[in-house]
Formats: C-alpha cells, sequence, structure tokens
C-alpha cells in the first residue's frame, strides 16, 4: 500500500500578508540571546510541486521591537540598522 501525504501548499507565487512580523534572536555579546521583530513592508513565497522553492521581500528597519524601548531606538539608529537612511532590509531565501 502506498501513502500519499500532501503539503496543504498550492502551487504558485503567494503574497505575504501585510500584518506579517517576522521574527529574530541575536546572541548579544555571546551572553544573551535578544529576540524582537521587525514588520513585513512586503513579501512573496513561490510554491513549486507542493513545497516553498523561494522567498523574498522586505523588512520595515524602524519596526523593530525587542520589549527594550533604549535597545530599539540603539538598533534604529545610526550604528546599526541607520533606519533613516535605509528604510529597508532586504531578504531572499532559496533553501528550504
Amino acid at each position: 500500500m502506498t501513502t500519499t501525504t500532501g503539503t496543504g501548499l498550492r502551487d504558485g507565487t503567494w503574497a505575504v500578508s501585510a500584518d506579517t512580523r517576522a521574527t529574530f534572536s541575536a546572541r548579544n555579546f555571546g551572553i544573551r540571546t535578544v529576540r524582537g521583530t521587525l514588520a513585513m513592508d512586503r513579501g512573496t513565497v513561490t510554491v513549486t510541486g507542493g513545497r516553498p522553492v523561494a522567498a523574498e521581500g522586505a523588512l520595515t528597519a524602524a519596526s523593530v521591537r525587542t520589549g527594550i524601548a533604549q535597545r530599539d531606538e540603539h538598533l534604529r539608529g545610526p550604528n546599526f540598522f541607520h533606519a533613516d537612511r535605509h528604510p529597508y532590509i532586504g531578504l531572499r531565501a532559496l533553501r528550504f
């Protein structure tokens, strides 16, 4: 007997919902992990054969949220994202 399992994903290129937030985690000087989110400005996911094969989009740099307002301001500033000059963070995934 053969069992076929589907992923539930339909082939095509799909737009990411406007209210989507990307999550991240980063080590802070190797001591603790900082977690946060960034708002998606735009994005697409391409599905072929029921599996994602590509994703790309842009995150809004000024939307960074870690739960600590002072740290968020520092991340938006010129030492990190420099969100005033670079409002978007591009992303592209080609392997899943």
